[in-house]
């Protein structure tokens, strides 16, 4: 709306470049909280294995949410949040009173110092939810209802902040030798017993589910109103674009977020 038009369409392609990335890092992680859920079939194959059943049921069914209506994605996003707050005070009191391993403060490399920041950039990038907080935002001033726009993304980049501080010292306490999805590498430091891990691997999955319809009706919407194509378009690049990345061997999650925090 207020670049010049070159400059407009290189910010929605590299906007979009970041949805769809980002999408993919999603179904990559996916098959890791399955695992929590279902760790007994080890010996299940799918086609190219297993993680290809899982990455397909989370894309069928997440997919199918990208559709809904604003209002009806915010509600469905409090599970989402839920899904968070849940594992993160699991963690938290877990490892309560583990203390901390020598060898999380030992960095190497100058790259140690470096690395996080990809990452970091990736989970503060709310800018997709800002459209969603927009649209709300509008319907609430058409119905003479009160909604501060600062106030929604003041808090909602202080809150995940806190909670993002007291996961990473959780998961330090827990794991460490952290993993790329945290969950991993606290499992196979401690032992989880099987009801936790089905439960941290329930609501992750809820997490990634309510994150990806967002993404993706993001993007969508980016496809549709901003690009000006084809509703059918929008919703075939939307739905089908971030599984066929991941095939092409997109499949490394750290990756994933790295690239689309650090780069886009």
């Amino acid at each position: 709306k207020f670049l010049p038009p070159v400059l407009s369409k290189f910010a929605s392609w590299t906007i979009l470049g970041e949805l769809f990335f980002s999408l993919t890092a999603y179904l990559a992680l996916a098959p890791v909280f399955f695992r929590l859920i279902f760790g007994g079939l080890d010996d299940f194959y799918f086609f190219g294995g297993r993680d290809y059943l899982w990455v397909l049921i989370f894309w069928v069914f997440s997919s199918f949410f990208i559709f809904l209506s604003a209002s009806l994605k915010g509600r469905v996003e409090i599970i989402g949040t839920l899904g968070i707050v849940f594992i993160i005070a699991a963690s938290f009191f877990v490892g309560r009173n583990m203390p901390f391993a020598p060898e999380v403060f030992k960095l190497s490399r100058l790259s140690d110092f470096l690395t996080p920041f990809g990452p970091l950039l990736f989970a503060f990038a709310a800018r997709p939810a800002i459209s969603e907080v927009l649209i709300i935002h509008k319907k609430a001033k058409d119905e003479g209802r009160s909604f501060s726009l600062k106030q929604a993304v003041f808090w909602g980049a202080a809150i995940p902040a806190a909670f993002y501080f007291i996961f990473v010292v959780a998961v330090l306490r827990l794991s460490p030798a952290a993993s790329e999805d945290a969950l991993t590498g606290i499992q196979s430091s401690i032992n989880f017993s099987p009801l936790l891990a089905i439960a941290l691997g329930v609501f992750g999955l809820l997490t990634l589910w309510t994150s990806y319809f967002i993404l993706g009706g993001d993007a969508r919407g980016i496809i549709r109103d901003d690009m000006k194509k084809p509703r059918a378009a929008a919703a075939g690049a939307v739905v089908f674009l971030p599984a066929l990345i991941y095939l092409f061997g997109f499949k490394d999650f750290l990756t994933a977020v790295s690239l689309v925090g650090g780069l886009f």
